[in-house]
């Protein structure tokens, strides 16, 4: 029996941003004290005694990279500090830009309490070390009062988001992903891409020519209009099923369109107090045309919507690591889908969580769909698995 965990949160990066904020323009008399383990700007750079830096990877068969010489230039400054977690130390990277912007990854709690405490021992430390600065002078403690007031105003925290939000769900089969990736690319072959702006402008100089020639040839259209799903283009993308749009071209009736247009335009030329030149009056009537053929087809628009099965966008394999990944665009983010041999499935890169369980819900009812297809007992992996370590 198929049985899929529910959506697990795993971690997200948080963007917020400071009131006012400029970064220090000296941090070498700063003090690197815990819970803080590395604190840089620019090149200046404090680290604690108890900080581990991570272990370099072998250069053996890596590139040599070049290297831009650092510059004093301060733009931003961060902060790495640790935190005590189940007896396990997690490092927060928080980094502060000129002007407030605030980055930070790795926050492990979906109601970010760790973000709210973090900032807060970051906004603390700051505060602290600024007023640090004028100890020397022998101001009065009224001074030092209202100076930390204003900077506790100028840090106060706002316009709080998160951003690449990662869950993840697993089922209780291994997942045969050679067969997976055949079912998305078998079932993308008859998704196309359509540039809707080109295809309204090609209805409309259609309509417009002298020619009284109404028919529409599909495959010459598609040809002009269309693009794979894995093509790379920067137009604006909308996914199609390749066969319902070709049996909605049978269905227009351009030549009843344009009898509907000519009654309109008609009407509008009568409504003119004044003598339009021609040339401006071509113009117009290819817009008005334009928007008026744009209304007519928003029927047939929304029901070319994709079903599930429409799920990719974009796939790339990773056989080495045994990994599928899925591109989805689902309510404006961009999620990532990998999906592991082992029955894990990671969703990354979302900005909220509606899109999520909405792809969530699409791989659950893929997964159950061809459970006989691609799942598959640990114990008992299926015949193509075997053929793989054959030589």
């Amino acid at each position: 029996m198929l049985v899929i965990q529910p959506l697990q949160f795993l971690m997200m990066s948080v963007n917020a941003c400071f009131n006012d904020f400029t970064v220090p323009l000296d941090i070498k008399n700063w003090t690197c004290d815990a819970p803080f383990i590395r604190i840089k700007s620019g090149s200046t750079e404090l680290i604690s005694t108890t900080y581990k830096p991570p272990e370099k990877k072998s250069k053996r068969g890596r590139k040599k990279k070049i290297r831009i010489k650092k510059s004093d230039f301060k733009s931003n400054i961060s902060f790495i500090l640790n935190q005590d977690k189940n007896n396990k130390v997690k490092n927060y990277n928080i980094r502060i830009f000129n002007g407030g912007n605030i980055v930070c990854v790795g926050i492990l709690k979906e109601n970010l309490e760790d973000f709210y405490f973090c900032l807060n021992e970051v906004k603390k430390y700051i505060i602290t070390q600024k007023l640090n600065e004028y100890k020397h002078f022998n101001l009065p403690k009224e001074f030092f009062e209202s100076m930390a007031e204003i900077l506790d105003k100028n840090y106060s925290v706002h316009s709080v988001e998160s951003t690449l939000v990662n869950y993840q769900f697993s089922v209780n089969y291994y997942i045969n992903i050679f067969k997976l990736k055949s079912f998305f690319t078998d079932s993308s072959t008859n998704i196309i891409n359509i540039d809707f702006d080109k295809f309204y402008n090609f209805i409309t100089r259609k309509i417009m020519s002298a020619q009284n020639d109404y028919n529409l040839n599909p495959d010459i259209l598609l040809s002009s209009l269309s693009s794979s799903v894995n093509d790379n283009i920067q137009i604006k993308k909308t996914f199609v099923k390749k066969d319902r749009f070709i049996n909605i071209l049978k269905t227009l009736d351009l030549q009843d369109i344009k009898l509907s247009f000519t009654q309109y335009w008609t009407k509008f030329l009568k409504r003119q107090e004044h003598r339009l030149p021609k040339s401006l009056l071509e113009n117009i009537k290819y817009s008005l045309l334009k928007q008026f053929f744009i209304n007519c087809f928003e029927p047939f628009k929304k029901s070319l919507q994709l079903d599930e099965y429409s799920l990719v966008e974009n796939i790339r394999f990773k056989e080495a690591k045994n990994t599928l990944l899925i591109e989805k665009k689902k309510n404006t983010c961009s999620i990532t889908i990998r999906v592991f041999g082992t029955g894990i499935i990671n969703l990354q890169g979302a900005n909220n969580r509606i899109a999520v369980e909405e792809v969530y819900k699409d791989i659950i009812q893929i997964l159950t769909e061809l459970s006989d297809k691609v799942l598959y007992n640990p114990n008992m992996p299926p015949i193509c698995d075997y053929e793989r370590f054959l030589i």
